[in-house]
């Protein structure tokens, strides 16, 4: 399964989300929202302006929602 992460520095709910899923040893890119066009990609994903966004093949996670996560876990 490929996941991707996008995440912004500093943003504590990006940062659980990342926790989350290297303590189930679950590999994934990370990729900073650091400019306007990943931004785009970001709304273009999920309709909103907001990260952490989580995205597999099947599924788009925004933000910290434990339940999901938890069923890509395993």
């Amino acid at each position: 399964m490929t996941i991707t992460l996008y995440v912004k520095e500093n943003c504590p709910t990006c940062l659980l989300v990342e926790n989350y899923l290297l303590a189930r040893n679950l590999d994934f890119e990370e990729i900073i929202v650091d400019n306007s066009e990943v931004l785009k990609e970001i709304e273009k994903l999920t309709g909103e302006k907001r990260v952490p966004v989580l995205k597999t093949e099947e599924k788009i996670i925004v933000g910290f929602q434990q339940e999901e996560l938890r069923i890509i876990a395993s």
